[in-house]
């Protein structure tokens, strides 16, 4: 009975001890990482519960001024934004938050 306890307590420790880093230290190791081979530039942040759990910013404001960007960093948005639009309203749609056939003016004056 006491070489199963001391088992099953030597299996709890190096399992503690040896477990993986929380998601958000992996993912900002992973943009850190991104960052540094020059793949990546840009401002990072996830809500939960509408309390800002995560923020990261890496890169520049304005490269060529070598001004380095922060959490208030406007950026110019790109046709990517389209794609992320697209699927935030099918999202809605999906959740039934929105219908496909309404009218922008319902939304809009």
């Amino acid at each position: 009975m006491f070489k199963k306890i001391v088992f099953l307590s030597a299996v709890s420790f190096s399992a503690v001890s040896f477990s993986q880093q929380n998601p958000k230290e992996k993912l900002a190791n992973y943009i850190d990482s991104l960052y540094s081979h020059h793949k990546l530039m840009g401002s990072f942040a996830i809500a939960e519960n509408g309390n800002s759990t995560f923020q990261r910013v890496v890169g520049f404001a304005d490269a060529e001024k070598s001004q380095k960007a922060n959490i208030n960093t406007q950026y110019r948005v790109g046709s990517i934004s389209k794609t992320f639009t697209a699927v935030l309203i099918m999202k809605a749609v999906e959740d039934k938050k929105l219908n496909l056939n309404s009218k922008l003016s319902q939304y809009f004056s």
